[in-house]
């Protein structure tokens, strides 16, 4: 059965939306069945993968005010073998406003994954919007585990503080069980001393669940999207492809080691 994992910080520019894509290509390529569920209203991750990203389609806004409408009903394969997605838009920002008038609002999510969904796929990544909104709640409640994208800059760490506050309080009081199962270090720089302080720090408070692999500064990265392509698609040799291939290993020997 798949493990559903959100992928959050409220903090923007982290590299959530390249983590949701780029590891999910990388364990396609390990031979993992993939889900990508586009929870942003930016849409980066469904203007990336999407082969028809400007066509108008039914999309997560549809599956999360129409309590009939299941994910598999909007999921479309991508160009990559082994990955798919569940595409969001725009429409998005409109779900959250209607939703705040609905009884079970933090479980509309969570209600449109049907079994034949989760048995589909090894994993599920839920790609969130750099804020703590209704949406984010949601891909909470509706997950099993949290993987955190921290840019290695003293900046980044203010808002975990509430960040896990958030996720304490969708575990406490709407009865998730969602668990926090790593923070990945993204954009680390090796030739400036705060990344490493960064780092140093991260690990002194959470210890083994900062994630041995990071995510070096790679211009390939930020191209890849441009060309709505994943980095194993544009530059499969670069840096930034390597790296998400050792992140991918890393990920699934944890998971393994937590499923025995």
């Amino acid at each position: 059965m798949g493990k559903i994992i959100t992928i959050a910080n409220e903090k923007g520019g982290v590299g959530k939306t390249s983590l949701s894509v780029n590891l999910g290509a990388a364990l396609s390529i390990r031979g993992q069945q993939v889900l990508v569920i586009d929870m942003d209203p930016q849409g980066n991750a469904s203007y990336i993968l999407s082969k028809n990203a400007h066509d108008e389609k039914p999309s997560m806004y549809e599956v999360l005010i129409d309590k009939n409408r299941k994910i598999s009903s909007i999921v479309e394969e991508t160009t990559t073998n082994g990955l798919s997605l569940a595409p969001g838009n725009l429409q998005l920002a409109g779900a959250e406003i209607q939703l705040i008038q609905t009884y079970g609002r933090e479980f509309a999510l969570k209600r449109s994954f049907t079994p034949d969904v989760i048995e589909a796929y090894d994993y599920v990544f839920i790609d969130t919007a750099p804020s703590l909104s209704l949406l984010t709640i949601n891909s909470f409640v509706a997950a099993d585990y949290i993987l955190i994208p921290v840019f290695s800059d003293f900046l980044s760490l203010v808002g975990l503080n509430l960040l896990l506050d958030t996720i304490n309080i969708s575990q406490e009081n709407l009865g998730s069980n969602v668990e926090v199962i790593g923070f990945v270090i993204t954009k680390y720089d090796c030739r400036e001393n705060i990344s490493d302080e960064t780092i140093n720090l991260l690990k002194a408070k959470f210890g083994n669940l900062i994630y041995k692999e990071v995510i070096r500064v790679n211009v390939k990265l930020k191209e890849a999207p441009s060309k709505r392509q994943t980095i194993f698609q544009y530059d499969p040799v670069c840096i930034g492809a390597r790296n998400y291939l050792a992140l991918a290993n890393e990920f699934l020997n944890r998971m393994n080691e937590r499923n025995k």
